[in-house]
This record gives structure tokens, C-alpha cells and sequence, in this order.
């Protein structure tokens, strides 16, 4: 679902933040939030919220250059019937992705 333009090892923040990593949305799925920007704000808002704490999600939000009034107030989805598993990585990884990938992040505007 996410293609970088260079190889990277999995969940290792160091080649992030010492190359100039372009990632995006695998096409197809890049033109599916592209025609239903009420999906892909739904998307963001799932994804924001079972990553990172609620206090912080507006700031990831802009720091991604979406909006998060119209992202944390987007229609809710259903989902498989069932509880979803969510991986855990370390807390400070996000920070340091997001921290890697800086102002070179390309972000889908919805």
C-alpha cells in the first residue's frame, strides 16, 4: 500500500533520516482516495487515531498538511465485524519517522 522510491529495511529510522526517501500511496490506491476524498479522510482519521495519542493527533494531522477538523470529524466507516489487531511498535518510532521524513513528505491532499 506504500511504495518508497529506494529501498529501505523494515522499521529502521536510520536510512529515513539520512537519505531523501520519497514515499506515497501505491497507485491504485492513491486513485481510490483520489475519487472519494471522503474515504481518504476517513483513512487518515483511522489511521492518525491507532497510531498516535489523541493529544497529539491534530498536530500529526498538520504536520501531514491535512486538516484535522475536516480528518477527526469525517464519517466513520464500517469496519469487519470483530476486534482489529493492531501492532504496537515503540513509542518513540513515530516520533522519529516523522521527525526523518521532515518536510520531504509528499501528502495526498484531501
Amino acid at each position: 500500500m506504500w511504495v518508497l522510491d529506494c529501498d529501505v529495511p523494515v522499521d529502521l529510522i536510520g536510512p529515513l533520516a539520512a537519505g531523501q526517501v520519497t514515499g506515497r500511496f501505491e497507485a491504485s490506491l492513491e486513485a481510490v482516495l483520489r475519487a472519494s476524498p471522503e474515504l481518504a479522510r476517513a483513512a487518515a482519521r483511522d489511521l492518525v487515531l491507532s497510531n498516535f495519542p489523541d493529544t497529539v493527533a491534530p498536530d500529526v494531522l498538520e504536520a501531514a498538511g491535512l486538516d484535522p477538523g475536516l480528518v477527526l470529524h469525517a464519517v466513520v466507516l464500517p469496519g469487519p465485524a470483530g476486534p482489529a489487531t493492531v501492532r504496537r511498535r515503540d513509542s518513540g518510532w513515530r516520533s522519529g519517522v516523522l521527525q526523518a521524513w521532515g518536510p520531504a513528505v509528499r501528502v495526498l491532499r484531501v
